[in-house]
């Protein structure tokens, strides 16, 4: 009865250490798509930026206005492309930081089911072995 106790402690432990590693594998893939979805929500907005920064320029010189140094228009469009710029770099800065976050949280949590497998499959063998 001890062999067959601490046979399926084991088994229980292993069990858990494949499924540990499958699990993190899961939560990388989960990480890496939504960066990438992040980062396509960025080029979206990199692209929607150029057409409003053309759109903006079009309009004012069929207007007649002159976008030399110092003109009023050529301000707004130089204040709208430090905005536009801003904006893509926290998009960018916030997709990276939740990656490194989603993949730090992803290897603590295989820890922990490590850990949980080896502590389970010594619960499971000592529970048989004493019963």
């Amino acid at each position: 009865m001890e062999y067959v106790a601490i046979a399926l402690g084991i088994g229980k432990a292993l069990d858990g250490l494949f499924g540990a590693k499958k699990q993190k594998e899961v939560d990388k893939e989960q990480v890496e798509l939504a960066w990438r979805d992040n980062m396509e929500k960025v080029r979206r907005r990199k692209f929607e930026q150029e057409q409003t920064q053309g759109a903006a320029k079009a309009l004012s010189e069929t207007a007649g206005v002159l976008h030399s140094g110092g003109s009023t228009a050529q301000g707004v469009l130089d204040t709208m492309a430090r905005e536009f710029k801003s904006e893509l770099d926290w998009m960018t800065k916030f997709a990276t930081e939740a990656r490194r976050i989603g993949h730090k949280r992803a290897s603590v949590a295989h820890q922990t089911n490590v850990l949980g497998s080896i502590t389970g499959g010594i619960q499971t063998g000592a529970s048989l072995y004493n019963a």
